[in-house]
């Protein structure tokens, strides 16, 4: 993690550290004399401390813990000359948004997932979609697998089938033999598919814009479709999307179905063979086929618009509950005692290396609530959009002038701030220097960030950005 001076070094920053209790660059102790500081605050071209702000009871700092009054002095580089003009401003600390979330949950109904699909039904709307509700974030989630009851299934009691509940589901799932399916939006969809131990990657492909129970290996007969197009018209071109696999198996499948036969991935074979290499090569595959599919979706090789979290058969972490980062190997042992699960699901682990996902094993499904719940967080902090924020309203009531606007970057664990130029021309005047600008320089509502500062504070998530009103815009 970068600390705020040197992401301001690697981004060429021409900025002002900046203190509240007044001081330039130096980041040393202060050296204001005690009797001025404390006894006469604003003397000799001092500012208050925050010991005597806390002092004042009609302070904006006592009135609001997120507002704070300092004075900036003025050049701290002599090639560049003043940063800024000596001034008092008002920082707000940073609005966050998020972007709108798609979470596809796709769950094996092969006859050795009762238990798992069990803690699923428990566990979905308690320890995930109420911790996402109450983020504020705009979520949907698409429940990718086969509706009904779990034992026995329509099949025998060697399928188990999902009903997912009220609150996020669409019914208190009493009796969903005799309960046609519903969607519940804009929360909750289902699409329905029996989805075997093996081919969820193959159903996913498939299912895209085919209707539900068409593609599967054991499709319902008489079943009235309820997303006639697919799954693909759950999902928003605006949200980021998350699947989530819930299986104990391995990747292999192959889509050679007359209705597929012009597709990009007509005759492939996907195959971990539950080794790291082949894993890697059925992820490098299905992530070629997914972008190809829907690019305005799920993004491209250089930006994917996706993330894929694997709930499988993959060894403990320590201790177990504790998610494999993406940055972690790919896994080859079996989670369990004696390694029981079926196996490691290295292709599905591959695909959460590659885009940044986390990795479970599905033997702690006596412990959903704790994974669900480190999901959901992931999905959320996900969502954050790190790198735009709405133009604050001034606090005085007064119009907001954009020409006296200045960002101000602290690094995760630091005091001082970088003020982070803005740059003149928008968009297009972005350059490895980084920088910030209006949406509108005639009429602005919101702040963005050029990609080199935005890499800078999405690799920060402990950072904080304030944005400081009535000192003139710092420009690069």
């Amino acid at each position: 993690m970068k600390t705020a001076l040197t992401a301001a070094l690697a981004l060429g920053f021409v900025v002002a550290l900046v203190r509240c209790n007044g001081d330039s660059a130096d980041t040393s102790p202060s050296t204001i004399p005690d009797d001025v500081a404390h006894d006469d605050p604003t003397a000799a071209g001092g500012s208050p401390t925050a010991e005597d702000i806390g002092d004042d009871p009609t302070s904006p700092a006592e009135e609001d813990a997120s507002v704070s009054v300092f004075t900036r002095d003025s050049a701290v580089d002599e090639d560049a000359g003043p940063v800024t003009d000596e001034c008092a401003a008002v920082t707000q600390q940073a609005d966050i948004r998020y972007r709108p979330v798609d979470i596809v949950f796709v769950i094996d109904n092969s006859s050795s997932m009762q238990e798992e699909i069990a803690a699923v039904q428990d566990r979905i709307n308690a320890d995930f979609a109420r911790i996402i509700e109450e983020s504020g974030v705009d979520y949907r989630v698409i429940m990718f697998s086969r509706y009904g009851t779990l034992v026995p299934g329509g099949f025998g009691s060697d399928q188990h089938f999902i009903c997912v509940r009220a609150p996020l589901g669409a019914s208190d799932c009493s009796d969903p033999s005799n309960t046609p399916l519903q969607h519940n939006p804009p929360r909750f969809y289902h699409y329905s598919t029996f989805v075997a131990s093996h081919d969820s990657l193959c159903l996913l492909l498939k299912g895209w814009d085919r209707a539900d129970e068409t593609v599967g290996s054991e499709n319902l007969e008489g079943w009235a479709p309820i997303a006639p197009s697919g799954y693909s018209e759950f999902l928003r071109p605006e949200a980021i999307k998350h699947f989530v696999i819930i299986t104990d198996d391995q990747v292999d499948c192959q889509i050679n179905d007359d209705e597929e036969a012009d597709a990009p991935w007509a005759g492939a074979r996907l195959n971990d063979r539950s080794n790291a290499a082949g894993g890697r090569a059925v992820a490098e595959q299905f992530d070629e086929f997914l972008l190809g599919l829907a690019p305005e979706q799920f993004g491209t090789a250089e930006e994917r618009n996706y993330r894929w979290h694997s709930i499988v058969g993959l060894s403990e972490n320590t201790p177990a509950t504790e998610p494999w980062p993406p940055t972690a190997p790919i896994q080859t042992g079996r989670c369990g005692e004696q390694g029981e699960s079926v196996a490691p699901g290295t292709g599905y682990q591959a695909l959460s290396e590659l885009t940044g996902g986390l990795r479970y094993p599905i033997c702690q499904h006596q412990n959903f609530d704790a994974v669900f719940q480190a999901l959901a967080e992931s999905v959320v902090t996900g969502s954050r959009l790190a790198c735009e924020w709405e133009l604050p309203e001034p606090e005085s009531g007064e119009p907001l002038d954009p020409t006296q606007v200045n960002v101000e970057y602290t690094g995760g664990g630091m005091v001082t701030s970088a003020v982070i130029p803005k740059v003149e021309g928008g968009a297009l005047s972005c350059t490895e220097s980084g920088g910030w600008y209006y949406d509108d320089d005639e009429n602005p509502t919101r702040i963005l960030t050029c990609p080199a500062t935005c890499a800078v504070l999405e690799a920060d998530p402990e950072g904080s950005v304030d944005i400081a009103l009535g000192c003139a815009t710092v420009v690069s």
